[in-house]
């Protein structure tokens, strides 16, 4: 029997500077306003775990801690801070931990540390990064890119390894997102060959091949590739009553970096909205 029980503090609301001095708008010496303005909110999460019968698959108590403030400056310039610390961490595991920084202005974002910015669907999605990343959209044009880390190395034995993957991706276009665009993307992603010691994995999968699926033992993760180039478009017509919306991608896969002779995976991808 197992049972679960959570408690949550959700929203803790960090304020608008109440304060006076602090709502009021600054004045420098030449007579300047200078507005500022912080607020935010805070999540705190606390999980317990029981059972009985069978091992545990669960520590016994799990908290989790987010924090996601904004600095507002001149009312244009925004500084976002997104924190989260959780009991979870294990040197088995991949991190749960996240701290990561966005300053945005009008045309503008930078991205650092630990963020998600999705592309679409078939490319670059809502993945989480530890990295950095720039989006910039003067007027019409639209671009951006990215890159980092997609996950850290696990070193558990030939069934549980994991390599650190990196990727870098982008986006080139033209057009607005609430109007008619068409843009470019691309990704490459790639494990680390370096991350995981050899001798934990089995290098030699032929004999595996040869077995039934149902009966074939696991050989652990093994190291991977992968690009992407896509393209997506939105056409909106008659006042915008009617909106057309498509996209195209094709990949190529390596399953396994480590084979004598690598074997590449082709597949096309198209939707229409």
């Amino acid at each position: 029997m197992r049972r679960l029980a959570a408690l949550t503090i959700f929203a803790v609301f960090l304020g608008c500077l109440s304060p006076p001095e602090a709502t009021a708008q600054e004045e420098d010496d030449d007579g300047f306003d200078v507005p500022a303005g912080f607020a935010g909110e805070l999540e705190l999460t606390n999980e317990f775990y029981e059972n009985t019968g069978i091992d545990a698959r669960r520590p016994p108590a799990l908290t989790r801690l987010r924090v996601r403030p904004t600095l507002t400056l001149f009312g244009r310039f925004d500084v976002g801070l997104n924190l989260l610390v959780s009991t979870e961490g294990s040197d088995f595991r991949q991190n749960m931990d996240e701290v990561g920084i966005n300053p945005s202005w009008g045309w503008g974002e930078l991205h650092a540390g630990d963020f998600a910015n999705p592309y679409s669907e078939y490319t670059m999605g809502e993945v989480r990064i530890r990295g950095g990343g720039l989006d910039l959209t003067p007027g019409p044009l639209r671009f951006s890119i990215q890159g980092g880390r997609l996950q850290r190395s696990v070193a558990s034995g030939a069934e549980g390894s994991t390599f650190q993957r990196n990727a870098v991706a982008g986006r080139l276009g033209f057009g607005s997102e609430e109007g008619t665009y068409l843009d470019l993307h691309a990704l490459k992603a790639e494990d680390d060959l370096e991350s995981v010691e050899r001798s934990l994995l089995i290098r030699d999968t032929t004999l595996a091949d040869t077995i039934p699926d149902g009966l074939r033992p696991q050989v652990g993760t093994r190291p991977q590739e992968n690009l992407v180039a896509g393209l997506e478009g939105q056409l909106v017509l008659f006042d915008r009553t009617l909106r057309l919306r498509g996209e195209a991608a094709v990949a190529l896969i390596t399953r396994d970096k480590l084979s004598s002779e690598a074997e590449l995976e082709g597949t096309g991808v198209a939707s229409l909205l």
